[in-house]
């Protein structure tokens, strides 16, 4: 992320994110990996700018096997729910693609859900409100 935001960030200008909510929430853990990045990668020292990764990665990315995150383009312009009407999966080209799980009329909104499906509520609201995404599904 942090290469991709260096070498174009043009990329990102599209993306809406209230970057303030993120520099106010008790996020502990990154001052861990902006240390790590710093003093490991040693090719970004701009604090900022690692924070602003950080964010668009928390965000804008989606869970991926073992452990991993993926972020890919046009996931911003998509709303969570906690009852989605698509699914994800990466395809062995490493390409994202979403399918309806159920019938989706021309010009209704597509929902996907940010979090994993089989954790109960509180945890996936949790999760969310970590993520700055207000849940109010009735799920």
């Amino acid at each position: 992320m942090l290469q991709k935001l260096s070498n174009s960030p043009e990329l990102f200008n599209n993306v809406k994110i209230n970057y303030q909510d993120f520099k106010n929430n008790d996020r502990s853990y990154e001052v861990i990996i902006i240390k790590f990045i710093q003093n490991t990668l040693k090719f970004e020292k701009d604090v900022d700018k690692i924070q602003h990764a950080i964010c668009l990665t928390a965000k804008y990315s989606l869970t991926l096997e073992h452990g991993c995150e993926g972020v890919y383009g046009g996931v911003e312009s998509l709303s969570h729910s906690c009852c989605p009407n698509t699914y994800h999966a990466v395809e062995q080209n490493q390409e994202m693609v979403f399918r309806a799980s159920v019938n989706i009329s021309q010009g209704e909104k597509i929902y996907f859900c940010k979090t994993d499906l089989m954790k109960c509520n509180h945890f996936r609201r949790k999760q969310l409100q970590e993520m700055k995404i207000h849940c109010s599904c009735e799920r």
